[in-house]
């Protein structure tokens, strides 16, 4: 039975002895600290969350054959038979085809904008499509056609069974014969320094143990707010260091050193121009292991075309 409360426990003075009540009120302590380390994590350390990605990674094709980077125990093959359709076999059990969900972007820096889609065929396979505009920027004409450029992709699911944690909570229990402030049994405080120990071997696995902050690629490690007010941006947020708009719509985003980075990019242009009907696309690239670059693209519908453009967006990366 989980515990929901955190009981303060008054501090003692040297000679003046614990004893099994205080020690029973520490361990369901511990038992609180324990549901609150599964919560959002497998027993042996995983981000087990809804809204945390299972996998982070990015598919790319060389010499025929997709590579997917860096090498992942979830995305079990990849393959690009026809242009323009990689699919993806996933590992059994760790997906469900209902409760999949998957954020894709591109990894190209490429002078023309991308479209993703997506077809969860099963729990344990997807189809991804990819597709670039034909057209010439800034010249009449929306055509697309397939390509096979790489991508990045996040994949969620629903939470996975909770894993055994290995011991159950014990209470301390009073040595027999033994009575009032006598001190606890051995049975009680070795399992108690053993749970102790799988509490903090759990949450080092996908955390800086100095500091607590997370320590994995499922969990964006940088992200900013990139407003733009016609004349220059602005930014907030998490580790971004400085930005550079180079030309309309391409901006260099630096932040401290991560290797095989992913960024995503999630435009926000009807904030800046007060009108949801034109649509807008961002893609990025890494640019070694300190920068990303995004390009940004609108449709400029009396023109009938798509262009270069500066707009909001939030920016997340993962490394």
């Amino acid at each position: 039975m989980p515990f929901r409360t955190f009981q303060e426990l008054p501090t003692r003075v040297a000679g003046d002895p614990l004893g099994p009540t205080y020690l029973g009120q520490l361990r369901r302590n511990q038992g609180y600290l324990r549901r609150a380390a599964l919560l959002e994590h497998n027993a042996d350390g995983e981000h087990n969350a809804i809204e945390v990605p299972r996998v982070v990674r990015r598919i790319s094709k060389a010499a025929g054959n997709s590579v997917v980077t860096p090498s992942s125990t979830d995305i079990a093959a990849a393959a690009c038979g026809t242009v323009g359709t990689f699919t993806l076999t996933l590992t059994s059990g760790r997906f469900t085809t209902q409760g999949m969900r998957i954020q894709i972007t591109s990894i190209n820096e490429d002078a023309k904008p991308y479209l993703f889609s997506y077809s969860i065929t099963s729990a344990t396979s997807i189809d991804i499509y990819v597709q670039k505009l034909s057209s010439t920027l800034s010249s009449a004409g929306n055509t697309w056609a397939a390509s096979d450029d790489g991508f990045a992709l996040a994949i969620y699911s629903d939470r996975l069974p909770e894993t055994d944690w290995g011991n159950e909570l014990v209470f301390f229990q009073r040595e027999g014969g033994l009575t009032g402030e006598q001190a606890a049994n051995v049975a009680s405080w070795s399992a108690f320094v053993v749970d102790q120990a799988k509490i903090e071997a759990c949450l080092d696995v996908e955390h800086v143990a100095s500091t607590g902050a997370h320590d994995t690629r499922q969990v964006a490690a940088y992200y900013s707010l990139l407003q733009w007010d016609g004349a220059a941006y602005s930014y907030s947020g998490v580790g971004v260091t400085s930005i550079t708009r180079t030309s309309a719509g391409v901006i260099e985003i630096n932040y401290a050193t991560l290797s095989n980075s992913t960024a995503f990019v999630c435009t926000d242009y009807a904030r800046q121009t007060g009108s949801a009907t034109e649509p807008f696309i961002g893609v990025a690239k890494a640019s070694g292991n300190t920068r990303t670059i995004v390009k940004l693209y609108a449709w400029d519908a009396a023109n009938a075309w798509w262009e270069p453009a500066d707009g909001d967006f939030f920016f997340t990366v993962h490394g």
